[in-house]
């Protein structure tokens, strides 16, 4: 399942990037990365994910695998 997604992810799919980006976060099924995280969450804000701009916002707030920039 998980290199499905990340297959998916790498292709563009802005849903699997974020579902992806989830997991990386917070350890779902796959070794917890928050540096991995980011990057997911990134790549589907920036085509517009409005949940994943959310949890990238969050993310860099609480230094969450990036430099915490208030």
């Amino acid at each position: 399942m998980t290199e499905e997604l990340k297959e998916r992810a790498i292709e563009g799919d802005v849903e699997a990037q974020y579902e992806l980006g989830l997991m990386y976060k917070y350890g779902l099924g796959i070794t917890q990365d928050r540096e991995e995280a980011f990057y997911w969450l990134r790549k589907a804000a920036e085509q517009g994910h409005v949940m994943a701009q959310d949890n990238l916002g969050w993310t860099v707030f609480c230094g969450l695998g990036v430099t915490q920039d208030y």
